[in-house]
């Protein structure tokens, strides 16, 4: 085992984008019941409407894509979560699925997170780091891929976090890894990753 990749006893969760969905759910997102929610990277809505399942207290989405979906009720953020968090209110739970693969600099959203958010549980996944770690290029404004306000002058590139460095940084932080799963769907862009819930010290 490369020491970037989990311990090959790691649970693995396969199937297809329904079963993603249940799953996320029912091993995930119970933690957001009667909390403040952050989702980060909404985009189609499918994890919101999981999380509004738990009723809780509050949720707020924040996704720069204009295609992103719309939940009656429900404040969705038009701007790109880099430049919004640091006047962000506290929340209970961050959720941010289907984010930090865009990224080049994804160590430093998760300090922004912590520290402007100061949430008690953190629900994350990414897709499983190439050993030897590259910076591969990145279409910006595009669908799927990272968002950027206009005129923001931006690196067109992403860098993918070992899962061990995600871990290590956050128990540094103050979190522990409450459940990690390696994630192996039979679509696309969930067929190669990892999920993990933090919770504060």
């Amino acid at each position: 085992m490369h020491p970037f990749e989990h311990s090959p006893a790691t649970p693995v969760l396969r199937g297809n984008r329904n079963d993603w969905i249940q799953n996320m759910n029912g091993l995930y997102l119970d933690v957001v019941q009667n909390r403040s929610v952050l989702e980060i990277a909404s985009n189609t809505g499918d994890i919101s409407q999981e999380i509004l399942r738990y009723s809780p207290r509050s949720l707020t989405m924040i996704d720069p894509d204009p295609k992103s979906t719309r939940i009656k009720n429900i404040e969705l953020i038009d701007d790109d979560v880099v430049s919004w968090l640091p006047n962000s209110p506290k929340f209970d739970v961050v959720v941010c699925f289907g984010l930090f693969y865009h990224l080049h600099n994804g160590l430093h959203l998760v300090e922004m997170i912590v520290n402007h958010c100061r949430p008690e549980y953190l629900v994350i996944d990414c897709v499983v780091a190439p050993h030897p770690l590259a910076f591969n290029k990145e279409k910006i404004n595009h669908a799927g891929n990272r968002w950027v306000n206009n005129g923001w002058k931006h690196a067109p590139f992403n860098l993918n976090i070992p899962f061990h460095i995600f871990n290590e940084s956050l128990c540094y932080m103050g979190y522990d890894c409450v459940k990690t799963h390696k994630l192996c769907y039979d679509f696309f862009e969930k067929s190669n990753h990892w999920v993990g819930q933090w919770r504060v010290r």
